[in-house]
This record gives C-alpha cells, sequence and structure tokens, in this order.
C-alpha cells in the first residue's frame, strides 16, 4: 500500500510546475524581504525582528 501511494505522490510531483515550488532559501529571502520593506528598509529593526544578526540579513538581501 505504501509504494502505492509514493507512486502516486511522485507522479503528482512531477505533474506540478518546478515554477511553483520553492526552495527553503527563496522562501527564507522572500520573507526576509518582506520584513526588511515592513521596517522601512531599517536592516536593524528587520534583523532583530528575524532574530539574525545584521551581516546575516545583508548576506540574505544580497543573494541573487
Amino acid at each position: 500500500m505504501s509504494g502505492r501511494r509514493a507512486t502516486s505522490h511522485n507522479q503528482i510531483l512531477k505533474s506540478r510546475s518546478q515554477a511553483c515550488v520553492k526552495t527553503i532559501e527563496e522562501l527564507n529571502k522572500e520573507y526576509a524581504v518582506k520584513v526588511f520593506e515592513m521596517f522601512g528598509d531599517n536592516k536593524s529593526k528587520a534583523a532583530e525582528v528575524l532574530g539574525i544578526s545584521r551581516t546575516s540579513l545583508w548576506r540574505i538581501l544580497k543573494e541573487e
């Protein structure tokens, strides 16, 4: 039974467009950008709310 479920799940994943599936890194960056913008581009406040250092936020924001 579990073999069937796995096959069905794999078929669903294959049938979806990969464009709609985001990586954790993409989601993290999107969230960081939203928080950064919410605080008027204030890196210190955004980093504090996100629970990361300003340097970590800077690294996330500069990633392409």
